[in-house]
């Protein structure tokens, strides 16, 4: 069902389901041949040792001949996959209701502002492409989702953009309606300027406050989700822990890191990669968000991958990465690393990361290419860092 809100997020028009009644399985003797099984007994058809398929890959109906139907059996999973659909429906509901009243209001920039609040619900679903499994969460959300869809297409054309103020302490929230009445956390708001103004200051440890909007008899209640304090982080003052062929420095509050191809100019580096760990005094358990602009300085592409990381008691790194970041040539990305807390709360307890420990961020670039030949000189400057605590 996650699918349905992820290509909301990402922008995916569709996916691709490659069969739906292929009753098939592949032989345990490694043959590429098939075998037709029955799918209401052996819902297990992947083989270790066969070129096979996995858990249910291949169909999402069951045949209708056993029970005399009509019409083909849907799965469990079907049944889920049609209800990520209808999700989609709504969310790409409000998103055009959203551009529709922003015309009507007459203001500019609501669409996008809706698309930054809506992350605020995905992530409580799933991070990256890993959903979490909640159903509670789950419902709650589409839940929430479904009242701000209610509200835009309502008689009320209720629309609400959320910004960050007070240098990113504090959240504000105007919104635009028709309603008799609108109330925020049970407070009747006036409105001033053609729109109602509600400011929240992120200090009761809720990501949510409820709002009521009236529209003669009618009362209607949902919850809205809020963006997080926001910080700046002094680069200034970071400390980074760099690996050998690799070094860094400040300008003007911009972290300038160089990877050095080849030890004294002609002698090729075998080392496959290249670290630099960012020391922070920060507690990620309760940080929802890191963000941070990374410009490319040189004629070469670079994936990296970024993670976290703490010393061990030998001085040695350990690290866990979670994401890569690509950055082409001579251009400027804007990363956002987002929901830390729920990605750091999820990795087992037997996992030999220990998350209490963690002392900061790392970058890991790749230093040699496909072919296993060195990469030329490289550098990249961060700046602009900025973290978003959990609202």
């Amino acid at each position: 069902r996650s699918l349905g809100w992820m290509r909301s997020e990402y922008n995916i028009d569709g996916f691709l389901m490659w069969a739906c009644n292929q009753y098939n399985s592949g032989l345990a003797n490694g043959s590429q041949d098939l075998i037709p099984v029955n799918p209401y007994i052996e819902p297990i058809r992947f083989r270790q040792d066969a070129i096979g398929f996995a858990n249910g890959d291949g169909y999402v109906f069951y045949p209708m001949a056993k029970y005399n139907a009509e019409e083909p059996i849907p799965s469990l999973r079907l049944l889920v996959a049609r209800d990520g659909q209808e999700d989609y429906d709504m969310l790409c509901k409000i998103k055009s209701q959203y551009q529709y009243l922003s015309e009507e209001y007459g203001i500019t920039g609501a669409k996008d502002n809706l698309e930054k609040t809506l992350t605020t619900y995905y992530e409580q679903l799933y991070a990256g492409v890993m959903p979490y499994n909640n159903s509670k969460v789950f419902n709650e959300v589409r839940l929430a989702i479904g009242g701000l869809t209610d509200a835009a297409t309502s008689q009320s054309k209720t629309i609400i953009l959320q910004d960050q103020i007070n240098n990113g302490q504090a959240t504000s929230l105007k919104i635009y309606s028709k309603a008799d009445q609108v109330f925020v956390n049970g407070k009747e708001l006036n409105k001033q300027n053609g729109y109602y103004n509600y400011v929240d200051n992120l200090v009761d440890g809720k990501n949510y406050v409820t709002i009521t909007y009236v529209d003669g008899d009618v009362s209607k209640t949902f919850k809205y989700f809020l963006i997080g304090k926001q910080h700046d982080i002094d680069l200034s003052t970071t400390n980074v822990i760099v690996s050998d062929l690799s070094s860094f420095s400040v300008e003007k509050d911009v972290l300038v890191l160089t990877a050095i191809s080849k030890f004294d100019g002609s002698m090729a580096s075998k080392a496959h990669t290249i670290d630099f760990a960012l020391e922070m005094d920060l507690d990620f358990s309760k940080i929802h968000e890191l963000s941070f602009n990374i410009t490319s300085k040189s004629s070469i592409d670079a994936t990296a991958e970024i993670g976290f990381y703490y010393k061990n008691s030998r001085g040695k790194l350990e690290t866990k990465f979670f994401d890569e970041i690509f950055v082409y040539a001579y251009e400027q990305y804007n990363y956002s690393y987002d929901d830390i807390s729920r990605r750091l709360s999820k990795i087992p307890n037997d996992d030999k990361f220990d998350v209490d420990k963690i002392e900061g961020i790392v970058l890991r670039f790749w230093n040699l290419d496909w072919d296993g030949n060195p990469l030329e000189d490289r550098v990249w400057k961060i700046y602009e860092m900025t973290y978003t605590e959990n609202a």
